[in-house]
């Protein structure tokens, strides 16, 4: 196995994980975040563990160990996704599920984005609207198929753009470079969920979209971009070849996409009656539920990257 565990990515880890480990500390020791009252806060911090961990494995394990990794995204998102959803036969259901091995092998296969992109929109928009009408027939055909492809398009192709930077189709003698890049992206997506979630709490007075997301607030939405902006500032010399001017655009990209990522997910969960995705994260939801933010930022940065290239 091939690690690209750089010195920035070592420094970086070295900082997050001891801030989490402080962090985590706190919530055991004082008698204010122990009670009930900060049980919601407490299980938020704790639920970034796991989702760093992960993170961390994804980055420095190598190009196969990132693919892996990202289809493991791919099918735990499309899980939950299709599990909100009517029920489907057992055709229509292997359908979907087919999206993951034609996509990731097409990348694979092709490694050029122009055409493996072009197999997975493929199989969603023209495989997939196929097999829906022989299964089921013309009843309700353009709300199952439209939420069939929403599902897919979330799940996998969205998500599959880290295995796009991280994985062979990036090409040789670029891992730790791209390696970096995608830490700066997990970076700022998880300091803006993080910063937006504690200054809603905090500042929160004005709602920012109340009939999707209550909880939602232009002063979390506000901090978290100012957070953003200044680990994009401090963070752009150590992980990436971005001049200031376009680190921040990138901040101002990953907090912007990532409210909107987290109000399309609230949406779609909203219409089909659900709170949560799933139940992974105990008190947090879901994979979908944590991966909202990552599912609209990863394709904008893939690009950029590739255009950077």
């Amino acid at each position: 196995m091939s690690f690209t565990f750089t010195p920035a990515i070592q420094t970086l880890l070295i900082y997050l994980y001891g801030f989490q480990a402080f962090a985590s500390a706190l919530f055991f020791i004082h008698p204010k975040l122990r009670s009930e009252r900060a049980r919601t806060m407490r299980h938020a911090a704790l639920s970034w563990w796991p989702v760093t961990l992960f993170g961390a494995v994804m980055v420095v394990g190598g190009q196969w160990v990132a693919v892996a990794a990202s289809v493991l995204l791919s099918g735990l998102a499309l899980r939950e996704l299709l599990r909100l959803l009517p029920a489907r036969t057992r055709f229509v259901d292997a359908a979907v599920w087919a999206a993951i091995p034609v996509h990731y092998g097409a990348m694979l296969l092709f490694r050029d984005p122009t055409r493996f992109y072009a197999v997975g929109i493929g199989w969603a928009y023209a495989v997939l609207p196929v097999v829906v009408f022989m299964a089921d027939g013309p009843k309700a055909y353009l709300r199952r198929v439209a939420q069939l492809q929403w599902a897919v398009v979330l799940a996998v192709l969205g998500l599959s753009h880290l295995a796009w930077v991280l994985g062979p189709a990036a090409g040789p003698g670029t891992a730790g470079t791209r390696a970096e890049l995608v830490t700066f992206l997990f970076l700022l997506v998880m300091s803006n969920d993080a910063a937006q979630f504690v200054f809603g709490k905090a500042f929160g007075r004005h709602l920012l979209a109340p009939r999707i997301s209550p909880k939602k607030t232009w002063e979390g939405f506000l901090g978290g971009l100012a957070v953003v902006l200044g680990l994009a500032a401090l963070a752009r010399t150590l992980l990436t070849p971005f001049s200031l001017p376009a680190a921040l655009a990138v901040g101002a990209g990953a907090a912007t996409l990532g409210l909107l990522g987290d109000l399309v997910l609230s949406s779609i969960k909203r219409d089909l009656g659900a709170k949560d995705s799933g139940r992974l994260l105990p008190g947090q939801g879901g994979a979908v539920d944590r991966l909202d933010s990552l599912i609209f930022t990863a394709p904008l940065f893939a690009h950029l990257i590739g255009a950077f290239s």
